[in-house]
């Protein structure tokens, strides 16, 4: 059963890594590929109003614009493993440090779409799905079964079969124990 159950829902999770930032600026050098010691007081960043007009912003203004957002971050697909890189202002509660994250994790799984604006649109149903599991569930049983169902439809395309949960949680599955593992990173408890 083991090993069914890890052959059919794979191990999205661990191939995955989440490093959280403590400046903004990290983010920055990260999607760059800027050393340490490089000064980003005249590098800019291309981005767009919500209304849709494309603008220039230096990492100051960016600062200020992501605190006000709930944070930024950064998708590295070019990485081996893949790489998410995040930064959230002190502000930021549990939902939205899941939106986020759900949102970037979103650019590295399914099918990319060719248009930009696209992209982030499908990226940010994943957050916006990481939110409301986070809101609704915070710190139960049911947020595993939720995390596992969304891996194993995001894997196959098919709804998890009944009793997949308590097969695969008594039968030791690996991707089981880091569902787990997840769930208590983000939403605490045992």
């Amino acid at each position: 059963m083991q090993r069914y159950c890890e052959e059919r829902l794979g191990s999205v999770l661990s191939s995955v890594l989440v490093t959280e930032h403590a400046e903004l600026e990290n983010v920055w050098r990260a999607s760059f590929g800027l050393p340490d010691d490089e000064d980003m007081s005249e590098i800019t960043i291309g981005g767009e109003t919500e209304g849709g007009a494309e603008i220039e912003m230096t990492l100051a203004a960016h600062i200020e614009a992501a605190t006000d957002s709930g944070g930024f971050g950064f998708a590295d697909t070019l990485s081996d493993p893949p790489r998410v890189h995040v930064w959230h202002p002190a502000s930021s509660d549990a939902q939205d440090k899941a939106r986020l994250i759900g949102h970037e994790l979103g650019h590295l799984v399914g099918e990319k779409e060719a248009d930009e604006r696209a992209e982030e649109r499908r990226a940010e149903s994943y957050g916006a799905v990481a939110e409301k599991v986070i809101g609704l569930l915070f710190g139960s049983e049911a947020a595993e079964r939720a995390i596992i169902a969304a891996l194993y439809r995001h894997r196959t395309g098919e709804e998890i079969w009944p009793g997949a949960y308590e097969d695969c949680k008594q039968s030791g599955a690996a991707w089981y124990d880091e569902a787990v593992a997840v769930r208590r990173a983000l939403f605490g408890g045992e």
